[in-house]
């Protein structure tokens, strides 16, 4: 004999963050998703105190007013420009020192992070110890510090949803900044778990970009932006 056991209602996110008959179709199948056009992305509005379990986020406190989140996510990160530092190649001790600037020899590995190639440093290479703005914004986070780079290095390391080894092998903080340049948050964390930094930092639209630091030292160490999907 049969017997019929009654379901459980059904639990339903609120009415403004449900999805439509194609997209829930779309939902079903695999596909990113788009609540209200523009790229195919798990997106959706709320208060940041809202509670976000059906799209697997992490929950974060923040300011009260609303803020646009997105769940599916690239990130690109890449290295100095090096047309930046190649007047500098070549110079006398002399020279170098009268531009702020000092040349080492890798002496161990890791050790002398290059931040055009976005690597370590190989004992015997050359590297130039030199003063480079990070955070040009004419605003109270305006700051500037100590960066290797490699003599020599002529193409920056430029990847997307990759992180360099140079990163991976360090405690870091990351930390998000508007467009005009004032911080809104920052995590330290260790470069294996910087992913999901990134992705948390990432999650308001008014983080515009993230910058890397070697939490030790202090040194910058990478910009991550965006990528549109």
């Amino acid at each position: 004999m049969r017997r019929e056991v009654e379901k459980p209602p059904a639990i339903l996110p609120p009415a403004n963050q449900r999805l439509g008959g194609s997209e829930q179709a779309d939902a079903h199948k695999g596909g990113s998703v788009s609540l209200n056009g523009g790229p195919a992305r798990a997106r959706f509005f709320g208060p940041p105190s809202a509670s976000r379990l059906e799209f697997g986020s992490k929950k974060r406190s923040a300011p009260d007013e609303r803020v646009e989140y997105f769940d599916v996510m690239s990130f690109r990160i890449r290295g100095l420009d090096p047309e930046i530092f190649q007047p500098l190649y070549g110079l006398s001790e002399a020279e170098l020192a009268a531009r702020g600037a000092r040349r080492c020899v890798a002496d161990r590995a890791p050790g002398f992070p290059d931040r055009i190639e976005m690597r370590d440093a190989e004992v015997g290479e050359t590297v130039l110890l030199v003063h480079y703005a990070h955070q040009t914004a004419d605003t109270p986070y305006r700051s500037s510090h100590a960066v290797y780079v490699l003599e020599g290095a002529d193409t920056a390391y430029d990847a997307v949803d990759e992180i360099p080894a140079v990163l991976r092998s360090r405690l870091l903080s990351v930390r998000s900044f508007d467009a005009s340049g004032m911080m809104l948050d920052a995590e330290v964390v260790s470069g294996q778990e910087v992913e999901g930094a990134i992705e948390r930092l990432f999650e308001s639209r008014k983080a515009a970009y993230l910058h890397v630091h070697n939490a030790g030292p202090g040194c910058f160490a990478a910009r991550i932006d965006r990528v549109a999907l």
